[in-house]
């Protein structure tokens, strides 16, 4: 299944959320269908016993009004190891249970940040779950519960990408327009996931880019002192060059370059123009 790894320890999760790593597992879990030897698909395992306590689990940490969030991690680890070998209802369960970690009412850290581990967490694991996770990612990324916290909005938006559902596509073209510089480069960014699309809707997806950032570049170019554009500029323009050579194939970083380059190439065959 696209996106799920074959193989995916506990220490991956914990490590990219600096939380101390449980034990790795002693199995791992395959993507891939297992076959009955005569070449039958067997039927995958549904509703599973163990896959409902692993939600039961996680909610149940989750209600905990913060004190075990730290709990909560390793059993979204063990829940993402699991994900490729169960069945489809076993699989929305999951996803649904995921959904549940997010507009959490959490106290701040002693140092003012803001206590979103759970959060983070639940958003990098539906990452991994399309198609059973686009449509909840979606909708988180225009949950008003989620925007209060721009570090798990931003996440969301980045997961919803990396699913590389072409269904993504009209949702993150809308919030690469975001007035947050922070959330309008993660929608750019994760547009540029999809580089295996429908032609067509890259060159939708460029055009906009484009379109987007010229009259931002023109204003640093010509205005040294508008420091809330330069700073929007810093924000966006790296995610922007990135994304638009991702879906091209072009290794153009000039934006006035790429304006000419698409200018002369929008009503080409790119696949064409690479032969």
């Amino acid at each position: 299944m696209k996106n799920i790894p074959t193989v995916l320890g506990s220490l991956t999760l914990l490590a990219f959320l600096g939380a101390a790593p449980a034990p790795l597992p002693t199995a791992t879990c395959s993507a891939e269908p297992a076959f009955q030897e005569d070449g039958g698909e067997d039927e995958v395992p549904d509703k599973r016993d163990d896959i409902k306590e692993l939600c039961k689990k996680f909610e149940g940490h989750l209600k905990e009004k913060g004190k075990e969030d730290g709990d909560a991690i390793p059993v979204l680890d063990k829940l993402l190891q699991e994900f490729p070998g169960c069945g489809p209802k076993d699989r929305a369960s999951i996803v649904k249970s995921l959904e549940r970690g997010f507009g959490l009412k959490r106290k701040d850290n002693v140092d003012g940040t803001k206590e979103n581990r759970v959060s983070i967490a639940a958003a990098v694991c539906l990452s991994k779950m399309a198609p059973e996770s686009v449509k909840v990612l979606t909708k988180l990324c225009n949950d008003k519960k989620v925007e209060e916290d721009s570090d798990v909005h931003r996440r969301v938006i980045l997961s919803l990408g990396q699913t590389e559902d072409p269904l993504a596509v009209d949702t993150l073209l809308k919030l690469s327009s975001a007035k947050e510089p922070k959330i309008q480069g993660a929608a750019i960014e994760a547009l540029g996931q999809f580089a295996e699309i429908d032609q067509k809707e890259r060159k939708t997806i460029c055009e906009q880019l484009i379109k987007t950032i010229l009259p931002i570049k023109t204003i640093v170019d010509s205005d040294t002192e508008d420091l809330v554009t330069r700073e929007r500029y810093d924000v966006i323009g790296p995610p922007t060059i990135t994304a638009l050579q991702n879906l091209t194939g072009q290794n153009i970083r000039d934006f006035a370059e790429w304006n000419q380059w698409w200018n002369k190439n929008k009503r080409k065959d790119w696949e064409e123009e690479e032969d």
